[in-house]
């Protein structure tokens, strides 16, 4: 810490614009692009605390987080970019060490040009009243909340940034079993829907507790430290009690196939079955056996499954709990405007009148498609694959950070089959898809801790 103050006092002492960017070490780009992450992950808790003060208003609490992202983001970017000029690195260098970003850049293009050809209206500059996404909030998901956080490489602030997101999970399940079993609290949603906690939907809910089970589930397979590994244990298994309440069915596939996911990356780099992994899986199907005596969502939504994935050559309007009217009718308007799409919420008026359903596509892939045009549609699909691909490219020096934001980012993809972007719940996939992001060949030899195989 005495280091780092150090460099921010030779910074702040720096004569010029060219000393200032020459003095800027990366250890203090990782310090501020941390700030957007870390003040997003506890973003929830945050809201949380306000509702002891002000009536239920995340859009509020997320709009100060996102200024504060914003300005911290900015300064982040800029010192980057300022270091990479006074290194003389090139420009296929740095698209090299990101090639995530080139794609996620291009597709910030053509969401702007999609914008301009469709108009800058009322949903593109403030987004609708549910969702809050304006075509600011979209760019923000690719530049402050993904290029930031994959802009650190320090052990210490990956620690912290896994262990706030597993400590503010748990302290939102107790108020929601309080709330459950106990005495309502007034603190949590508004929301008609049970267990939504602070999420306007109980869809919501589910891709929090995606992201906290699988982040607590590969950590505790990582973790040396006796105590942190018991706190990993402890959330993976109060929070899979929580989701199976929560019965969002689309979020209990998304853990298990991506606790497949950590067991297959963990054979691929080590060459042998991690014994943890494995057990972690089984104890999420022994929760869910267990849970059947109070609850039979599970097996009752498994044997809805398979009812439909049978149906599908006669009734595949009803699949996935009639999602696939939405999907239908979203492929339909992509084709009306392959190339730039309907702009942002373009679609909505027009779903909700011909499926009577919803007024989202329901697959965020679509959504982005049908938002921006297929060329948009792809570049996001090939940003995020990069991702994984670098992760493949580089699979011996994965280290256990990497390894759970790859694995958690995975479970939300495959969630976000079946669900929408949402203004506070959207970044935490970026932030990890960042996370999980293996640096060049220079920065890929970090200092490892104790959490790393």
């Amino acid at each position: 810490m005495s280091d780092i103050k150090s460099q921010f006092r030779t910074f702040i002492k720096s004569r010029s614009i060219g000393e200032m960017f020459r003095n800027t070490t990366w250890e203090m780009i990782e310090c501020i692009a941390f700030i957007p992450v870390l003040i997003f992950i506890i973003s929830p808790v945050l809201q949380l605390m306000i509702n002891f003060i002000f009536p239920y208003d995340y859009a509020f609490t997320i709009d100060t987080v996102s200024l504060i992202s914003c300005l911290t983001g900015a300064v982040a970017i800029i010192m980057f970019a300022g270091k990479k000029i006074v290194q003389k690195n090139k420009l296929t260098e740095v698209i090299s060490e990101n090639n995530a970003m080139f794609f996620f850049l291009v597709m910030i293009i053509l969401m702007i040009i999609s914008t301009c050809i469709n108009g800058f209206n009322d949903y593109a500059i403030h987004g609708d009243s549910y969702r809050n996404e304006s075509l600011l909030t979209y760019i923000m998901y690719f530049t402050i909340y993904f290029f930031c956080s994959s802009l650190i490489r320090s052990q210490k602030l990956k620690s912290t940034a896994m262990y706030t997101f597993i400590i503010s999970s748990i302290l939102i399940g107790v108020f929601v079993i309080i709330n459950e079993f106990f005495s309502p609290v007034d603190l949590l949603s508004q929301s008609t829907t049970k267990f939504s906690a602070l999420f306007g939907n109980s869809n919501h809910y589910g891709y929090y507790l995606t992201l906290t089970i699988l982040i607590s589930g590969a950590m505790f397979v990582h973790e040396k430290n006796n105590i942190l590994k018991s706190l990993c244990l402890l959330n993976f298994i109060f929070n899979n009690v929580i989701l199976i309440m929560n019965n969002t069915f689309g979020a209990y596939l998304a853990c298990f196939m991506a606790l497949i996911l950590n067991i297959i990356i963990l054979f691929i780099k080590n060459r042998k079955i991690n014994i943890n992994a494995v057990s972690v899986l089984i104890l999420f199907i022994l929760i869910s056996l267990i849970m059947t005596r109070w609850y039979s969502t599970i097996f009752a939504n498994i044997y809805k499954m398979f009812s439909e994935v049978k149906n599908i050559p006669t009734e595949n309007d009803n699949i996935a709990s009639g999602r696939g009217s939405l999907w239908k009718c979203t492929i339909k308007y992509i084709s009306e405007k392959p190339l730039f799409g309907f702009g942002v919420e373009g679609i909505k008026e027009r779903l909700a009148e011909e499926t009577n359903i919803c007024d989202r596509s329901h697959n965020e892939f679509l959504q982005y498609t049908a938002f921006f045009g297929i060329p948009a549609g792809i570049c996001y699909l090939c940003g995020v694959m990069c991702v994984f691909l670098r992760g493949l490219k580089y699979k011996l020096s994965l280290d256990g950070y990497s390894i759970t934001a790859l694995v958690a980012s995975f479970g939300y993809l495959v969630s976000s089959f079946f669900g929408n972007t949402t203004y506070y719940i959207t970044p935490f996939l970026f932030i990890l898809l960042g996370l999980g992001l293996m640096g060049n060949k220079e920065t890929i030899n970090i200092k490892e801790d104790n959490i790393n195989e």
